[in-house]
This record gives C-alpha cells, sequence and structure tokens, in this order.
C-alpha cells in the first residue's frame, strides 16, 4: 500500500483528500506545516518512507516551493506533487525546476489526484529498486 504525505494548511482540503485517498486504499498522513512534514519525512526516510508527498506552495511557515528542494535533500528519492490554488505558470515551472514530478491545481479530480498519485508511487518504487 502507498504511503503518502499530505502536506497543506487548509484543514478542510486536507482532510477531504486525505479521506478520498484513504478511500482508494492509500496511507495517509497529513502535515499541516513545512515544519511538520519534514519532521514526518527524517522520521520515515531510514524505516518505511513515504512513497510521494503533495505539497500545498502556500504554507504558513514557507513557501511550498521551498520545502520540495529541503525534501529533495532530506529524501532524493521521494516524489513530491504540488497540488495549490495557485494556477501561476511561473510556479508551475518553479515547482518543476526544484524537483516536483507533477503539478495538480485545487480543486483536483479525483481521478486526476488518483493517477498521479499512482504515477508518483511508481516513480518511487523504481527509484527506490534502482538505488539498491
Amino acid at each position: 500500500m502507498p504511503q503518502v504525505l499530505l502536506v497543506d494548511d487548509d484543514d478542510d482540503y486536507a482532510f477531504a483528500l486525505s479521506h478520498l485517498l484513504r478511500g482508494c486504499g492509500l496511507a495517509v498522513d497529513v502535515a499541516h506545516s513545512a515544519a511538520a512534514a519534514r519532521a514526518a519525512v527524517r522520521d520515515r526516510v531510514s524505516a518505511r518512507p513515504y512513497d510521494v508527498a503533495l505539497v500545498d506552495l502556500g504554507l504558513p511557515d514557507t513557501d511550498g516551493l521551498g520545502l520540495i528542494e529541503e525534501l529533495a535533500v532530506i529524501d532524493p528519492l521521494l516524489p513530491v506533487i504540488c497540488v495549490t490554488g495557485r494556477v501561476d505558470p511561473a510556479a508551475v515551472v518553479q515547482a518543476m525546476r526544484r524537483g516536483a514530478l507533477d503539478y495538480l491545481a485545487k480543486p483536483a479530480q479525483k481521478s486526476v489526484v488518483l493517477a498521479a498519485v499512482t504515477s508518483a508511487a511508481a516513480t518511487s518504487a523504481a527509484r527506490r529498486s534502482a538505488a539498491a
């Protein structure tokens, strides 16, 4: 079962998205800040790392773009998907340059989210297998 970290400070959105993902058989942890996300990834990187992180760009304690880079330092094999309400082409480009695998605009359709998470989990498995 893929392990997902959802990083979003919007309680209602985080609840809805985590409920949707859990309903599809995924294990989901929610972090409401960049600090909590960094700690969660650090705690799991040596044991059972996350397969994918969904990161909102608008976080209370840092810009999500910076968090993408920080997570890549903590766990270089972790695929990150940006999920944000800011549909800005420049932000999309910046997210991809900083290591995001995909970019979803809120509210994303269930099928789009699931396809992105499934693809990212497959990428994670391939990266971890190649690194082993």
